[in-house]
């Protein structure tokens, strides 16, 4: 999870370096308002997670954690214009990460999420998507819109995809469950020129599951603060 950070950001920029050797100063692409990143010492699933998670984020770009602290990270990207920092970080029986927090920049709010489910191995051979657009669409099922946590979240998600097409070849589905549980599946149509038809399309993941497990309305320099929403199965 993010976790609380200091004021003191000292040799950010080569830190940067040291730990991203394949980028130059201008760390962060101009296009690239996600900042997809992992906690520190992440294992062979973690980043290939944030791999395969940059093919279906639009606008993405992953960065080595190297030394960078919590503050390092949002300073980078307040310099850069980022909009959103994600952090994927924990540990599953399975070797999977395990929780993925979702903070809206420059004020929050902060979204902690449970992580699993998450099927790897398949898309090794197979994915074959590439990096969405802001044109691509995003489909919403079984979401009550005006409850929490649904009433912060989708929001963020929706202004992330900015959908306007109405019938782009590529698709993410976030489907609601029990308990909270958002099933993400990506999706493409196999020939473009056809009507959008769901039972068309074709699932090419990664597919994994979020189960919301708090929301942190605000942040400031010293600490995240007043909890918006907590999920009761975690507290």
């Amino acid at each position: 999870m993010l976790r609380k950070y200091s004021d003191s950001v000292t040799s950010l920029r080569s830190k940067v370096n040291n730990n991203n050797t394949n980028v130059n100063e201008n760390v962060l692409k101009p296009s690239h308002n996600i900042l997809v990143t992992s906690s520190f010492s992440p294992n062979k699933n973690t980043k290939l997670f944030i791999r395969e998670l940059c093919y279906i984020l639009p606008n993405a770009q992953k960065i080595n954690r190297g030394r960078l602290s919590q503050s390092d990270l949002i300073q980078l990207c307040n310099e850069n214009n980022v909009q959103i920092l994600i952090e994927i970080s924990g540990k599953n029986i399975d070797g999977n990460p395990s929780t993925m927090s979702l903070l809206k920049l420059p004020l929050g709010p902060v979204i902690n999420f449970n992580l699993n489910n998450i099927n790897l191995q398949k898309y090794r051979s197979e994915l074959k998507l590439r990096p969405i657009l802001a044109s691509d669409a995003l489909i919403l099922d079984g979401f009550p819109m005006e409850k929490k946590p649904y009433n912060i979240i989708l929001p963020i998600i929706a202004n992330i995809f900015n959908t306007q097409k109405t019938q782009p070849r590529k698709y993410l589905g976030l489907f609601l469950r029990n308990n909270y549980s958002i099933f993400v599946r990506a999706y493409y149509l196999p020939d473009e020129k056809k009507n959008f038809d769901i039972s068309k399309i074709i699932e090419n993941g990664p597919l994994f599951v979020l189960t919301p497990i708090k929301i942190i309305s605000t942040i400031s320099k010293t600490s995240y603060q007043d909890i918006a929403w907590a999920n009761t199965q975690f507290f």
